[in-house]
């Protein structure tokens, strides 16, 4: 199974192995996909990733990196003409994060559970400085999540004054 952990320093793991990723855009395609729960067309990869690129000269990298992509992944890399996504049964942190929130939290042991998952900003530490859209994506991704887990962290202080 591939996991995929995006808060904090972002980790992959396939089969409980670290999985070693060399190039930086490829990492930062699969976080991007990670945190997306519907598929993406290959048309957001390339508009998002390179924009300023001719059209065949975007499409060409892009089959390089997904060609690596798949050598890596495997069948957890879901590709087909127009989308691409992530297996559905990639665990993916910030995913569990989300969903934790649908339901509400009221007792104290769920909440710390729930909690645990955020081990710190989201993609922390990491960017791609040859694309800003891709750290401008990030910094809201970040201010988002940071700001879900100080109102988790708000409920739990009230619950522990409780």
């Amino acid at each position: 199974m591939l996991a995929v952990s995006l808060l904090g320093t972002p980790t992959l793991t396939l089969d409980g192995q670290p999985l070693a990723l060399t190039r930086r855009k490829s990492r930062a395609i699969l976080y991007y996909l990670a945190a997306h729960r519907n598929p993406l067309t290959r048309e957001q990869l390339l508009a998002f990733f390179w924009p300023d690129l001719d059209r065949p000269a975007a499409q060409q990298t892009l089959r390089t990196t997904l060609h690596g992509l798949r050598k890596a992944l495997g069948s957890h890399l879901l590709v087909d003409e127009t989308t691409l996504s992530l297996a559905p049964d990639t665990e993916i942190d910030v995913r569990r994060f989300e969903a934790g929130l649908q339901s509400p939290l009221a007792d104290l042991q769920s909440l710390v559970s729930h909690l645990a998952l955020y081990r710190g900003d989201f993609l922390e530490g990491f960017t791609l400085p040859d694309t800003p859209s891709f750290d401008d994506w990030a910094a809201i991704e970040r201010e988002h999540h940071r700001r879900l887990a100080v109102r988790d962290l708000t409920t739990l202080s009230q619950l522990h004054e409780a």
